[in-house]
């Protein structure tokens, strides 16, 4: 197949100046190649070789002026039909790509097969040029419409032509038009070259309504069953489909039933104010037939399918009936037998017969008389120590805290000049007043300790209680503070 620009061509062997030729107007008609020149000259011919066009365009000057139309005349005689041409390489638009980079990634990236086009971008045919061995862009096949011009003057009837051969693409052209504008028409069917390949569209090709007979769509699947789907006094019509699946629920050729067997089948949206209406009646999986609502009648009921018709009236009681009685007027005939009770009251029970109604809060005794370790801090402007010298425990009862601390003085270094602290396990709710001693080992007495703290606060600071006015203690209150002494203080108090 043979692709040649015809402007370069004809610039190239010196007949024509490439600026007379208008690429703008150049025009591909399927049989058809006409050029229009600047300089108002006009050629109409058919698709033929380079030098062909060169032999018939050799030595001819300009164009005079049209002469005015003769009289048509007589029909001639009709010649032979000439021997059919023997057919010429057929051009293939393989497909598409989105834009010049995805094609380059893809087949324009490797060399094709005489006759082989992509469309590129919206509409540039690439085509294989054989001669040079590369894609070459012929420009873009379907264009906007553009606005309608003037109305030209009609020119001569030129001579009849040729079949066009189909081995050769003319490029260089700015406009491939084939029919844009019309409808494509054919008789018959249309039919792919191969099954189940090719598509109708794409993602971003789409057609925008399809119009069918009422016949049918048939599609086939793997295993060759048939699903027709047809149109029929109106009514949407699908043979040879045993299962129609929407989401998770699947209407079978004798019901609806779910996907997923543990998923209920819902009817209706929630808020709806419609009804489920059954023609007849709904049959249990053990062939039980229910076609009324069941209801328990109750004597008291005015109104309603619980309502008991023509109800008999009992006349008063003679006596008193005695449920022990066992002859006489005061034996109840017919007692009913009142049942065990169905169930044991159960503490944990949420809901149900088995539930305790306006069951006590029991408060949380957890823990509560088994003392928990701790370890407090002790804290003294200057004071320096190792380990943990404060030490102690307590026992929690909902907000209720018992404590002690133990002060042990062996791992003191400096015992500081500031008053003393210590920190408390819970914090405080209210202000307290606790009370401790002092053991001073080198008299062997014991000396008042108090500690006090704020609402809100877990800090115990210590004073010495010896006297009538508190003073802080530190280390010469309420002894001079050594080594081998000891102090303790204990309290009850309620946390937050």
């Amino acid at each position: 197949m043979d692709i040649v620009n015809f402007p370069a061509e004809i610039a190239k062997r010196g007949i024509l100046n490439p600026a007379d030729v208008i690429p703008a107007d150049d025009l591909l008609v399927i049989g058809k190649k006409v050029n229009f020149l600047r300089n108002g000259s006009q050629y109409q011919n058919f698709p033929m070789t380079v030098s062909d066009f060169l032999t018939l365009t050799s030595g001819i000057g300009p164009q005079g002026p049209q002469g005015i139309q003769g009289p048509q005349g007589p029909q001639g005689v009709q010649g032979i039909q000439g021997m059919t041409g023997a057919q010429g390489a057929a051009l293939t638009i393989l497909g598409e790509y989105i834009d010049y980079a995805a094609f380059l990634a893809g087949a324009g990236g490797s060399p094709g097969n005489p006759g082989d086009a992509w469309l590129v971008d919206g509409g540039e045919l690439y085509v294989w040029d054989t001669d040079d061995n590369h894609w070459f862009n012929a420009g873009v096949i379907l264009g906007p419409q553009g606005e309608t011009g003037p109305q030209g003057v009609q020119g001569l009837q030129g001579i009849p032509g040729i079949d066009a051969p189909t081995d050769r693409i003319y490029s260089g052209l700015k406009q491939v038009i084939i029919d844009p504008l019309g409808t494509t028409t054919f008789s018959g069917d249309l039919l792919p070259d191969v099954d189940n390949v090719h598509d109708l569209g794409s993602l971003v090709k789409r057609f925008h309504s399809i119009f069918v007979g009422p016949d049918s769509l048939n599609m086939i699947d793997d295993f060759g069953n048939i699903v027709v789907l047809s149109a029929i006094n109106g009514a949407l019509v699908i043979d040879g489909a045993d299962l129609i699946r929407i989401g998770n629920m699947n209407f079978t050729t004798t019901g609806i039933a779910s996907a997923i067997s543990s998923q209920d089948i819902t009817v209706g949206d929630p808020g709806d104010t419609g009804y489920l209406a059954t023609a007849r009646g709904i049959k249990y999986p053990d062939n039980t037939v229910q076609t009324t609502a069941p209801v328990n009648a109750d004597w008291n009921s005015p109104t309603g399918l619980s309502h008991i018709l023509n109800k008999p009236s009992i006349p008063s009681a003679q006596v008193n009936s005695d449920w022990n009685s066992v002859s006489g007027l005061s034996q109840i005939l017919n007692k009913p037998t009142i049942p065990s009770a169905q169930v044991n009251s159960d503490w944990n029970a949420v809901s149900g017969v088995a539930y305790i109604l306006n069951k006590p809060t029991i408060p949380d005794l957890s823990g509560y008389g088994v003392p928990v370790a701790f370890n407090s801090t002790w804290a003294g402007t200057g004071l320096v120590h190792t380990g943990t010298p404060a030490t102690g425990s307590y026992m929690k009862m909902n907000k209720m805290v018992e404590f002690n601390i133990a002060v042990d003085c062996a791992t003191v270094s400096n015992f500081g000049t500031g008053q003393y602290s210590l920190t408390l396990p819970f914090v405080s709710a209210k202000t307290y007043t606790f009370i401790g001693h002092a053991y001073d080992t080198s008299s062997g007495k014991n000396y008042h300790v108090r500690g006090i703290v704020a609402a809100g606060s877990g800090i115990l600071t210590l004073w010495d209680g010896n006297t009538a006015e508190y003073t802080v203690m530190d280390h010469t209150h309420p002894i001079n503070i050594a080594v081998a002494d000891k102090f303790y203080i204990n309290g009850t108090y309620q946390t937050t």
